[in-house]
């Protein structure tokens, strides 16, 4: 299972690097809190012509995600869609929602080996 830590500072480095400029069609800044029981976990996603992922709270990002640590991996793998987890509170999202369409969309095209180690990951 793919932990916040991991998430910050191994998976969505990796991503954003496999995206490299396509990130500027979303060309926005997002929050992102991972909770799970003893902590929660911040970082920014900067997603532009060079994306990156910094820690830590930006509160005048455009899109806040929250999201419950247990489903990182099926959110990364595509094995479940954005709309479902919203549906089913494991994740929240406020500010420009037109921002989470741009990113849904990234990454839908996405899917690529490092997707596909996430998914097997146990």
């Amino acid at each position: 299972m793919t932990t916040s830590r991991d998430l910050f500072d191994t998976v969505l480095p990796a991503m954003l690097a496999d995206l490299g400029p396509a990130c500027a069609r979303v060309n926005a800044v997002v929050q992102l809190w991972v909770t799970r029981s003893d902590v929660d976990v911040a970082g920014v996603l900067v997603l532009d012509a060079a994306p990156r992922v910094l820690l830590g709270d930006d509160p005048d990002a455009d899109l806040f995600l929250a999201l419950d640590e247990s489903i990182l991996s099926a959110l990364l793998t595509g094995t479940l869609d954005v709309e479902r987890a919203l549906a089913d509170g494991t994740m929240s999202a406020a500010g420009d929602l037109t921002v989470l369409a741009r990113l849904a969309s990234l990454l839908e095209g996405a899917k690529g080996p490092l997707a596909t180690r996430l998914g097997s990951a146990p």
